[in-house]
C-alpha cells in the first residue's frame, strides 16, 4: 500500500514517518534498520514493507512533503514588487512552518543533516529567484549568487532550529534579508 500523492497517509505510514524522524534525531540514516524503525514506530516489519520498499523511500517522502510546503511558502521571493518586510514575510512563515514541524527539521537539518533535503529546498528557492529576476527584467544572476542566497535561506533555518534560544527569530530573518539584498543590488 504505497502512498498516493495528495491522499491522507494511513496511520501506520504516519507512525513510520514519526519513528524515522525520532531515530534520525539519535543516529545517522545509515545506522537505521528496518527492524529498529518498525519497533520505534510500533508496527511490524511486514507492515513497514506493506507501506514502503525502503527506509530511503520513506525519508524521500518526508523530504518531499516539506519541500512542497516550503516551495509554496517561499513563493513570495519571486515577486519583484515585494520589498523590505513584505518580501521577508515568506521567511517568517518559513520559520513558523519549521517550528510547527520542529522534530522533522531538527532531524533533517542538524541531528542527521540531509544533503538531499537541503538540495531539494535550495532548488525550489533558486527557481523562485530566477522567476524574480525574469519578472524584473534584471540581468542574469550568477549561479553562485543564486546558490549563496538559497543556501542562506536554508542555513539560517538550520541554525535557528538547532540552536533554540541562542538565536532570535529576527536575527535569522536579518541574515536572509542581507543575502537577498545582494540580488537587488
Amino acid at each position: 500500500m504505497r502512498s498516493t500523492p495528495g491522499a491522507t497517509p494511513a496511520p501506520a505510514r504516519l507512525a513510520l514517518r514519526a519513528g524515522l524522524v525520532r531515530l534520525l534525531e539519535r543516529k545517522p540514516l545509515a545506522a537505521v534498520t528496518v527492524r529498529e524503525l518498525a519497533s520505534e514506530s510500533f508496527v511490524s516489519r511486514s507492515t513497514f514493507y506493506a507501506h514502503c520498499s525502503s527506509i530511503d523511500e520513506l525519508l524521500a517522502e518526508i523530504e518531499d512533503l516539506h519541500v512542497t510546503a516550503l516551495d509554496e511558502l517561499n513563493e513570495e521571493i519571486a515577486n519583484p514588487e515585494a520589498a523590505g518586510e513584505e518580501r521577508l514575510g515568506f521567511y517568517s512563515r518559513t520559520l513558523d512552518y519549521a517550528d510547527a514541524h520542529l522534530a522533522d527539521f531538527r532531524a533533517l537539518l542538524s541531528a542527521s543533516p540531509n544533503a538531499r533535503f537541503a538540495e531539494k529546498w535550495k532548488g525550489a528557492v533558486r527557481s523562485h529567484l530566477r522567476r524574480r529576476r525574469l519578472a524584473a527584467a534584471r540581468p542574469a544572476l550568477s549561479a553562485l549568487t543564486e546558490e549563496v542566497a538559497a543556501s542562506a535561506v536554508i542555513a539560517a533555518c538550520a541554525f535557528y532550529v538547532s540552536h533554540p534560544g541562542e538565536v532570535a527569530r529576527r536575527d535569522a530573518i536579518g541574515v536572509v534579508a542581507k543575502a537577498l539584498a545582494v540580488l537587488d543590488a
